[in-house]
């Protein structure tokens, strides 16, 4: 049986068909290759100018150093300024500073001066405010006299109290010394000038010192030369306890030697005495 051969039109346009789709696939080959390469051109060169730029390191700002609090000043050693309620100013160097007051040395004074007497305290190098001058023509007709005649009985009983006196005898001049006193007090306490309002007080705080003094000493009458004495046993002796801290110092609170706190409030009283001479001596 003879063979049957396909017509050479047909094969010959199979082979074209074969030709074109493999040329078709080859460009798509090329294309791709070609793209492949671009692409890595590309990141070889931006690798390339990223080595050749410097690292650039962020610098924090610099942190600024705190400044350090102002320690607060010490108040012990320190200069101060008291204003009392009654208008005393007192100025010195605190020496002790307690829940019931502040102890002031002024010049070769020293003082206590209570807490609740306290209107104004400055420290440190402030100016103290000035005492305003009271002309001579805004003290009360008898003033003058008369806080005179009990300073002289103050003074005569600070000296009695120094160079040593009898008990009978401190007695009589605390009850002259009180009742005068007294009737100043009465009187000035009220007054609109301010140095006879301050005078008024200051007498009154030093005859209660001279008052409280005379308690203690009866109490330790009969107990010889070593007599103690504790808080609870008079309101005398918690009073000075309290206002002037020393001389709760001077033992415990159930043991403080009696001799020691007569002295120690007679002490107080002639300070006050000493305070009351400078304001007369500036005022009048």
């Amino acid at each position: 049986m003879p063979v049957r051969r396909k017509p050479r039109r047909r094969l010959e346009s199979r082979a074209k068909q074969i030709m074109r789709a493999w040329f078709g696939c080859h460009a798509v080959m090329k294309r791709t290759i070609a793209l492949t390469a671009l692409i890595l051109c590309l990141l070889t060169s931006v690798t390339a100018s990223q080595k050749r730029k410097p690292l650039r390191r962020t610098r924090s700002a610099p942190s600024r150093p705190r400044k350090a609090a102002a320690a607060p000043p010490a108040i012990l050693g320190a200069q101060v300024m008291i204003a009392t309620k009654t208008g005393e100013q007192i100025t010195g160097q605190v020496l002790e500073v307690s829940p019931y007051g502040i102890r002031v040395k002024q010049d070769s004074l020293e003082s206590t001066v209570p807490l609740e007497s306290i209107s104004l305290m400055r420290f440190g190098d402030a100016p103290a405010a000035a005492a305003a001058p009271v002309p001579a023509s805004g003290h009360s007709p008898d003033f003058g006299r008369e806080v005179e005649s009990v300073m002289a009985l103050f003074q005569a009983m600070d000296s009695a109290t120094q160079s040593g006196t009898e008990y009978s005898d401190y007695g009589r001049r605390l009850i002259e010394l009180r009742r005068a006193t007294e009737r100043f007090v009465g009187k000035y306490a009220g007054s609109d000038d301010q140095t006879e309002t301050k005078m008024a007080a200051l007498y009154a705080a030093t005859a209660d010192d001279y008052s409280r003094a005379r308690t203690i000493w009866t109490q330790r009458l009969g107990q010889g030369p070593g007599a103690t004495l504790s808080v609870s046993d008079s309101p005398a002796v918690a009073d000075a306890v309290e206002l002037y801290p020393e001389l709760g110092q001077l033992g415990s609170r159930s043991k403080l030697p009696a001799d020691k706190l007569v002295a120690g409030l007679w002490k107080q009283a002639s300070l006050k005495i000493i305070r009351g001479r400078k304001i007369l001596d500036r005022a009048m």
